[in-house]
């Protein structure tokens, strides 16, 4: 079992799979129907990672924005207090 490890962390057999390639590259490859499957789960892990993000509703002129981006929505749009010296 080591030497196919091995093949496969070299690049000479499919990372996921196991079909031959051909000759080594020094790193982890993929044939062309794994590809697609990791294609599809990295696509699916993006999309969870945006549902995470909350949008939260600005205090000041209601409108909805990103939890991430409410600081520099309230900067840029408001002029909040603390940047008002600024510019």
């Amino acid at each position: 079992m080591g030497d196919v490890v091995d093949m496969m962390l070299d690049g000479t057999l499919c990372a996921s799979c196991g079909e031959y390639l051909g000759e080594a590259c020094d790193y982890p490859r993929y044939c062309h129907g794994c590809q697609k499957d990791q294609r599809a789960i990295a696509h699916k892990a993006v999309l969870s990672r945006r549902k995470e993000i909350k949008k939260v509703q600005c205090e000041l002129c209601k409108r909805w924005v990103k939890s991430i981006g409410l600081a520099d929505h309230n900067r840029d749009a408001h002029k909040t207090a603390s940047d008002k010296g600024q510019g």
